[in-house]
């Protein structure tokens, strides 16, 4: 029976691949007299061979994706749901205020935010208090501009 499953799948996806070689080398890692092999050692670091294998991977990808609209729809929408929810900095004091960098979800960059605090709620964020100190996204159109440090 698994046969027949596997080789019914198989048959839908009939598509050849040609990936690059990955070289595998003789490494071994010792961890507390524990020999472990580690054969990709070599895609650690960086290097031309390393580069030229990973160029080989994204032409490979980016050929396939161009191939099946179905897989690449449901590539982009599973990644998209994976990237679709809230996320916050820590809080950072500065004087009277507390500063944070929050992201709606699908926002190209986070944006950073002022909430004044004072007395008993010194370390307390109310929600609505907060104000928009630098919101990145708008510098360009493409959203492709982004705050490193501060």
């Amino acid at each position: 029976y698994q046969r027949r499953v596997r080789d019914r799948i198989t048959s839908q996806h009939s598509m050849s691949f040609k990936y690059p070689t990955a070289r595998r080398s003789d490494t071994e890692e010792d961890f507390h007299g524990v020999k472990v092999a580690d054969p990709y050692d070599w895609l650690a670091e960086e290097s031309d061979e390393r580069a030229v294998w990973i160029d080989g991977q994204a032409k490979l990808f980016e050929e396939h994706m161009k191939t099946s609209s179905d897989v690449q729809t449901k590539v982009l929408d599973k990644l998209e749901a994976l990237q679709n929810h809230a996320r916050f900095s820590t809080p950072f004091r500065r004087g009277k205020a507390l500063y944070y960098w929050a992201n709606s979800g699908l926002q190209n960059q986070s944006v950073l935010y002022r909430a004044a605090v004072d007395g008993d709620n010194a370390d307390k964020l109310e929600p609505g208090t907060s104000t928009v100190v630098l919101d990145p996204n708008v510098l360009a159109e493409d959203g492709t501009i982004s705050i490193r440090t501060m």
